[in-house]
């Protein structure tokens, strides 16, 4: 629910305008769904939800205006069962949904600790993979499936696949420039065993990404994903 009061509000934007130029005002009023009746550089965004529907949230802000005001996603989790104390199905969930928000460049994080310990849950491993790519140049990759469990970003190439079963895929990159370079390419893949698998203080790598060399890289590229990554 969103509280505008047009006399009083429009009186506090004002005078923190004039007296800090350079401040950002995030309004609390849902932009994506329609336009905003005020000012404001930014909207929160935040949602919890399944893994599903969070995974779907991948295309949530491709027609969202480029001008002002912004989105600001503050907070997104997946939750119920789906979630579990941070499963590697809601760290499949937060890819979907992360590659959807790269388009707009975003960087979160996520850790357990406490007092001696620390680890990152799969969520958090996701998340490095993004940290990495922030900022980076965006070729047009094309993921040639019909699947509608696949998406796809590129640095290189990026993807995730919550599918049960391996995935044979076609990779096609356009706007590599004439002086890319291919050889050492690499492939990181975070996946596990079981979708439900967490890290914990006990075993804190459990689901961790593992990167080997991507063989015969080009702008075409064979490549297999394996069940949940």
């Amino acid at each position: 629910m969103c509280f505008f009061l047009p006399g009083n509000d429009l009186k506090f934007y004002d005078a923190k305008r004039s007296a800090y130029p350079g401040i950002k005002i995030i309004s609390n009023c849902d932009g994506p769904s329609h336009s905003l009746d005020h000012p404001a550089d930014y909207y929160d965004f935040h949602v919890f939800t399944s893994a599903s529907n969070l995974f779907s949230m991948t295309h949530k802000f491709d027609r969202t205006s480029r001008t002002c005001p912004k989105a600001s996603v503050s907070d997104y989790a997946v939750t119920g069962n789906d979630g579990g104390t941070g499963s590697l199905l809601a760290a499949l969930a937060d890819a979907g949904f992360l590659i959807g928000l790269k388009r707009n460049r975003w960087n979160p994080d996520a850790i357990v600790f406490n007092s001696s310990k620390h680890y990152g849950t799969p969520s958090y491993w996701v998340q490095k993979f993004f940290r990495e790519s922030s900022g980076a140049t965006l070729p047009d990759a094309k993921l040639q499936t019909n699947s509608s469990t696949l998406v796809a970003s590129a640095i290189t190439w990026q993807n995730s696949n919550l599918p049960e079963n391996k995935v044979n895929l076609k990779v096609s990159i356009d706007g590599l420039g004439l002086n890319s370079q291919l050889s050492g390419s690499t492939k990181t893949v975070l996946t596990s065993s079981n979708v439900m698998d967490e890290n914990s203080f006990v075993d804190p790598i459990k689901v961790v990404p593992a990167q080997t060399t991507l063989e015969n890289a080009d702008k075409d590229i064979d490549v297999v994903l394996p069940p949940y990554s």
